[in-house]
């Protein structure tokens, strides 16, 4: 028993430290007047305090879930700050995806005009090429004709040299 009179009294200085009471405010409270609301027949909702250590165990609940509460809040904080971190770096990416992007088009579109370019200059010379190569058929006609009016020369020359033989064995 001696212990539940020093639990009691432990009960109410930590109550009385938590909601201290004046002793005038006791005894001038008004007293209520009765209404015809739906309250009429006692509040709905029971908190199921019977003595001072339901309420001290619902207080420390309160504290607990207060606690968890600011836990809760500093690792939402901090999720956060790390959403905003990544989305900084995501915004970071993609400005660099887009500028290499970009740089990879114009250079791509750089390349592109060059190997045009180069083809044309392909087209050009090989057009040039034939156009030589028709150039110097002719010529190449004109050469095999006096090669061979140059050995029908020559073959005459020794026909002319064989009939002087001839003429001088005779």
């Amino acid at each position: 028993m001696p212990e539940t009179k020093k639990k009691k009294s432990r009960d109410l200085s930590t109550m009385e430290e938590i909601h201290p009471i004046k002793k005038m405010e006791i005894g001038n409270l008004p007293s209520a007047e009765q209404g015809s609301g739906y309250l009429v027949e006692g509040s709905t909702i029971s908190l199921g305090i019977i003595d001072g250590d339901e309420e001290l165990k619902v207080l420390n609940k309160i504290k607990r879930l207060e606690f968890r509460l600011e836990a809760e809040r500093k690792t939402s904080k901090a999720f956060e700050e790390k959403l905003s971190k990544l989305q900084a770096a995501k915004e970071g990416v993609e400005k660099d995806y887009a500028d290499t992007r970009k740089k990879l088009e114009e250079r791509n579109k750089v390349l592109s005009d060059e190997i045009k370019a180069m083809e044309l200059k392909l087209r050009k010379s090989e057009t040039r090429a034939v156009t030589a190569e028709q150039a110097l058929n002719p010529l190449k006609k004109g050469l095999l004709k006096s090669q061979i009016s140059e050995t029908k020369a020559q073959q005459e020359l020794y026909k002319l040299k064989i009939e002087n033989i001839k003429q001088v064995e005779e």
